[in-house]
């Protein structure tokens, strides 16, 4: 699937939302950002949770001084992967996908 972009977001559809009660808490910044996305949002399409993580990660690259490393030139497609593992690593115990 890509985006309007035409970044790569992977070939997942459906929606991704929290579990209610989940089987852990979130331990990382990624996690604790799509928990709280999802708690807002309720549901959301899988490439929408990917690309919001991503534009996150992004952003706190930036913050990090990443501009230095020409890290704007990339864009978020630099963080879609990790944006995609964060998901996949946590599916079955904060959120599902479906």
């Amino acid at each position: 699937m890509r985006t309007a972009r035409g970044q790569r977001t992977g070939n997942v559809t459906g929606d991704v939302y929290a579990l209610a009660p989940s089987a852990r808490l979130p331990v990382t910044d990624s996690e604790e950002f799509l928990a709280a996305l999802l708690a807002k949002e309720k549901r959301l399409p899988y490439e929408k949770v990917l690309l919001s993580l991503a534009d996150s990660l992004y952003r706190r690259e930036l913050r990090a001084g990443g501009w230095a490393a020409d890290v704007g030139v990339f864009g978020r497609r630099l963080f879609l992967a990790e944006a995609r593992r964060v998901v996949e690593r946590a599916k079955g115990e904060l959120w599902e996908v479906g």
